[in-house]
């Protein structure tokens, strides 16, 4: 039960993430009215801001009970996902944002998820093997490009399953 602090900060998340999904729609169907609602850019700031803030937090709780756990992939891909996470944010606030960077993030994020996933399957804690096949398949779907937007579908359940991981642990 030591890490429920991060568990709680993965329920956060998932609350965060929602609204987030609501945005990023937002967004494309109000791409052409952007001049008429100048505070939806600062608002999707804050809101990244404090979405990546509450990621870190989460992500660390993986990082610390793959320390505890002695699954070294488990730290390595959590600290490696922490590092791309960040300069991400760093990129997205710059407004560097291109079609080329897309691309990187993405299969950067897939390969990430991949190894945690193969990280959770050397986890004894039950919820840890389901966590990973979801995972697994989140990476899959993004390296394929054409599945992304299942990936995006499947980060719902695998989050729920990771706070039960923490909870648990």
């Amino acid at each position: 039960m030591r890490y429920w602090p991060f568990a709680v900060a993965g329920i956060i998340l998932l609350i965060l993430k929602l609204p987030l999904l609501a945005v990023a729609i937002s967004q494309y169907l109000l791409s052409g009215f952007a001049e008429l609602f100048p505070l939806i850019g600062m608002a999707d700031v804050v809101f990244t801001a404090v979405t990546f803030i509450v990621s870190l937090l989460f992500t660390f709780g993986f990082a610390l009970l793959g320390f505890e756990k002695r699954n070294f992939l488990l730290v390595g891909s959590s600290v490696a996902g922490v590092l791309v996470a960040s300069l991400d944010f760093l990129v997205q606030l710059a407004g560097a944002s291109s079609v080329v960077m897309i691309v990187l993030f993405t299969v950067l994020y897939a390969v990430l998820n991949i190894l945690v996933g193969v990280a959770f399957f050397n986890l004894k804690i039950r919820g840890a093997r389901s966590a990973g096949i979801l995972s697994v398949l989140i990476g899959i779907s993004l390296v394929s490009f054409v599945l992304a937007p299942l990936a995006l579908f499947l980060s719902f359940p695998l989050l729920i399953v990771e706070i039960s991981i923490l909870f648990r642990a």
